[in-house]
């Protein structure tokens, strides 16, 4: 049995989780085996973030090819991603994708 290095879960609706281990490019092809609807897919882009996973914690970056916006949801306070910055993502944190889907951060 392979052993989780995973640091960082992204956490879908229907309570699946998406392990992240080291840092990637994150997409639509990440999300189809956990949402159904095909509608909410088609809004998010092919590569649409990248998230660093690092000894000092986790960040996520927008990346050049999204389409529809990225936003993070912290506190309560809801942050529009803005490409080329990065952005600390901390445990509970959520991620919005193309305002169709929304993935919880599990540390």
């Amino acid at each position: 049995m392979d052993e989780d290095h995973s640091k960082v879960r992204l956490v879908f609706s229907t309570g699946a989780e998406l392990p992240i281990a080291e840092t990637r490019n994150l997409g639509r092809a990440d999300f189809e085996k956990n949402v159904e609807d095909e509608l909410k897919l088609q809004y998010i882009s092919r590569e649409q973030i990248r998230i660093y996973v690092e000894d000092d914690g986790v960040e996520i970056q927008e990346l050049e090819t999204s389409k529809n916006g990225t936003w993070l949801i912290s506190g309560g306070k809801v942050t529009k991603l803005e490409k080329g910055n990065r952005y600390k993502v901390n445990d509970g944190d959520e991620i919005n994708f193309s305002k169709s889907v929304t993935l919880k951060v599990k540390m």
